[in-house]
């Protein structure tokens, strides 16, 4: 998911060159705003495929939970940086895919 980002950004850039640092509560520190926006990417990537797991058939009961576990660390972490959208950093382009992410 990385790379395929980075692939787009070849084309399309979606963050402006700087040293600011935003809050990625994935890491628990603070990096750059592209740092943020692969993080962000990569998470709804995740929660989304997660989220197209069957449950049909017989899934483990412990599988379930892991599963419903993660959707929900990955839905407060994204909670937590909501003004992101609002990150001085992003290209328009940039800015659009992140309240396409946050949305």
């Amino acid at each position: 998911m990385h790379l395929q980002l980075t692939l787009v950004e070849a084309i399309v850039p979606l963050v402006m060159p700087t040293e600011r640092a935003y809050f990625s509560p994935w890491r628990n520190e603070y990096r750059t705003a592209q740092g943020v926006l692969h993080a962000l990417y990569v998470f709804r990537v995740i929660d989304a495929f997660l989220g197209e797991m069957s449950y049909e058939g017989p899934v483990p009961e412990l599988s379930r939970d892991h599963i419903n576990e993660r959707r929900g660390t990955i839905a407060r972490q994204v909670q937590e940086i909501q003004d992101f959208r609002n990150c001085v950093d992003l290209t328009p382009d940039g800015a659009a895919f992140v309240e396409r992410l946050l949305g």
